[in-house]
């Protein structure tokens, strides 16, 4: 019996080489074969203020309150 599948990918960094993304690719791809309907979301792409990468955390400002 085929499944609707949602996966949150919640790093906020959009670097692929991330260790999260790649479970997520993984858990997706096992998914898809398994013939289960599958929806990635990813945060990272997601638009809305934030820190984005290590490099924000390190050096920018947070965004204010919404």
């Amino acid at each position: 019996m085929a499944r609707r599948v949602a996966i949150i990918d919640g790093h906020p960094d959009r670097d692929e080489r991330r260790f999260v993304h790649a479970i997520a690719a993984a858990y997706e791809k096992g998914a898809r074969a398994a013939g289960h309907e599958v929806r990635r979301i990813v945060v990272g792409q997601l638009k809305f203020p934030g820190l984005r990468s290590n490099e924000d955390f390190q050096k920018g400002q947070p965004p204010g309150a919404m």
